[in-house]
């Protein structure tokens, strides 16, 4: 998951400049919250604490504001 991490970030770094590229996010969640419901008691789930997270996927940073007014800006341009 780490690599992918890295894998991330240098996509994000290496398309700063690009026009159009909307950043990227490596989204976590913790392993614990996998498993939630199997164990019931408190000491159960105290001993699932510090087990890592889970990368659940990779998913873009946007606005849905500034989308909808790029588009609206931009939907009669023809080239």
């Amino acid at each position: 998951m780490a690599q992918k991490a890295l894998d991330v970030t240098g996509n994000n770094l290496s398309n700063r400049d690009t026009v159009g590229y909307t950043r990227q996010r490596l989204d976590v969640y913790s392993s614990y919250m996998n498993m939630n419901g199997i164990y019931t008691t408190k000491l159960a789930r105290l001993g699932l604490s510090s087990q890592g997270v889970f990368a659940s996927g990779v998913s873009q940073t946007r606005d849905d504001y500034l989308d909808k007014r790029y588009r609206d800006n931009n939907c009669f341009v023809a080239e």
